[in-house]
């Protein structure tokens, strides 16, 4: 009695070890065929020039699948600023966002808008990471899961003006010349210390005036006949004179 009823009970105890084991692992299998039946999601890097003026340029960066989700699973998309600041974005409200990746997506690009400017400046980089969401009933695994994005600046520098060179006066320094002094010149054969020559004073010689008309000789210290008369007398006078005396002393 003992033995049958031992074997009777041997299958009932294998049995529901059996049964409480597989209600034990059954959620642990399960979970890692869902885990793998699932693909990881990517980001991929991406740049855009900014443009210039008071619009803005959108920069996509896309999220991707390699196949197919088998159900749905939700996602976390978070953007942190590296050179970047939200001045550089027209709309900062989706910086950290949540989304579903849907069974039909094949990927979805995640789209910022980046606003244009004229402001030369460096190229500038932010740094986009996407994380399974905790909060979603069924996370979506994550591969290649961070990317940056590049705002290419296309403002040149503004054009330059060069201020007028205006060049300084020059001055040109005062030339003087040298004071010169004339050298003596002698005249050859010159005596050193010649004696000046005084010429005598010449005279003119007085004009010879003619004789006065007869008749018209003036009385005063004129020779007229009267003279003529007295000055024969005198030499007759004078005449006889001389004759006495020779004859006396010859006598």
């Amino acid at each position: 009695m003992k033995i049958r009823a031992l074997q009777r009970c041997i299958p009932l105890a294998v049995t529901a070890a059996l049964l409480v084991g597989g209600a034990v692992l059954l959620p642990t299998f399960v979970g890692v065929a869902s885990a793998t039946s699932h693909p990881p999601l990517s980001i991929a890097d991406a740049s855009v020039t900014e443009g210039t003026g008071a619009g803005s340029t959108a920069i996509n960066l896309i999220v991707s699948s390699p196949a197919l989700q088998p159900a749905d699973c939700g996602f976390r998309i978070v953007l942190t600023h590296g050179s970047s600041s939200a001045a550089d974005f027209t709309v900062t409200a989706f910086f950290d966002v949540t989304a579903v990746w849907d069974t039909n997506d094949a990927d979805i690009p995640r789209t910022f808008q980046i606003a244009q400017d004229a402001i030369d400046e460096l190229n500038e980089t932010f740094t986009v990471e996407i994380t399974g969401d905790a909060g979603s009933a069924n996370p979506c695994p994550i591969g290649d899961g961070v990317a940056t994005g590049t705002i290419i600046d296309d403002d040149g520098p503004p054009p330059t003006t060069a201020p007028p060179t205006t060049a300084p006066p020059t001055t040109a320094p005062p030339t003087t010349a040298p004071p010169t002094t004339a050298s003596p010149t002698t005249a050859l054969f010159a005596p050193p210390h010649a004696t000046p020559t005084t010429a005598p004073p010449t005279t003119a010689p007085s004009a010879v005036q003619p004789p006065p008309a007869r008749g018209n000789i003036p009385q005063t210290g004129s020779f007229n006949d009267d003279t003529l008369r007295m000055a024969l007398a005198l030499f007759a006078a004078g005449v006889a004179l001389i004759v006495f005396v020779r004859r006396r002393s010859c006598g």
